[in-house]
């Protein structure tokens, strides 16, 4: 069975940003989304 998947807050996936060392610009490229989708959030 698939467990559903937890839905992070903009302040986990920030402090999970920080945690790695990236900026907004780094994780938006990493993560496959654009710059302005990630500072929006």
């Amino acid at each position: 069975m698939i467990e559903p998947v937890h839905e992070l807050t903009g302040l986990e996936i920030r402090d999970i940003r920080r945690k790695v060392g990236m900026t907004q610009a780094m994780f938006a490229y990493y993560m496959g989304a654009s710059y302005k989708f990630v500072v929006a959030r």
